[in-house]
This record gives structure tokens, sequence and C-alpha cells, in this order.
């Protein structure tokens, strides 16, 4: 018998993420994002396995990996460097619940066309 696709909802995405993933459509660079894990009711719920079942899935359908993940189980998020494919299928996964960038561009005061990065997690 086949495993069941999960549902592909989107979850709640902050707009500098979405800035991010469209900027990054096209040059394959990385991105940055810390997602919320959604909590299971099941008393064996382990973040670390309900992660990499997530990754496995996502790599499964875009052929890519992540560059970087980092399970904060006791925190309830998981930090990912990935290319945009990846990512933006990241959010469709029932196991999280919200996702944030985890950098953002701030204009530089000496000159406003000059981005600086300033990181939220790692």
């Amino acid at each position: 018998m086949a495993k069941s696709r999960p549902s592909r909802r989107r979850i709640k995405t902050d707009p500098e993420l979405k800035r991010q993933l469209d900027a990054a459509r096209d040059s394959g660079d990385s991105i940055e994002a810390v997602l919320m894990l959604r909590e299971s009711t099941k008393k064996s719920w382990n973040p670390d396995v309900a992660t990499r079942e997530a990754m496995q899935r996502v790599e499964d359908e875009v052929g890519l990996a992540p560059d970087v993940v980092n399970v904060l189980g006791n925190l309830g998020m998981v930090v990912v460097s990935a290319q945009e494919p990846f990512v933006r299928e990241l959010l469709t996964q029932p196991e999280f619940s919200a996702a944030v960038a985890n950098s953002i561009a701030e204009p530089d005061d000496a000159d406003e066309s000059t981005q600086r990065t300033t990181k939220h997690a790692t």
C-alpha cells in the first residue's frame, strides 16, 4: 500500500521570507528560514524525527537537499538554509506551523542602495 501524501496547505509565512523567496527564485541563492514546529498530541512525538521526515519528503519532491538544518527541539524550532525550491516546498509540510526569515535586509545608513543582513538565529 502506498503512503498517502500529506496535505499541501501553506503555513503562516512572514512577508520578509516571502520577499526573499521571490528574489531568490532565479538566482539559485540559498535562503535561511526559521520554522516553528507544529506540536503533536502523540506522546512519542520527537522533533528530530518529525523534522527528518519532512526534510526527506521535500528532498524527494524537489530533488535538492538543504545546506544546513538545525533542530532546536526544546524551542520547537528548526533553522534551515536551502535553495528557494526546497524552502518553498518546506512551507507546505504539516510538521510546521509558521516560518520567518532568518535574516533581514536593511538599508545601510551610508548608502541606501547597499543592503546588510541581520541574522536572527542559527
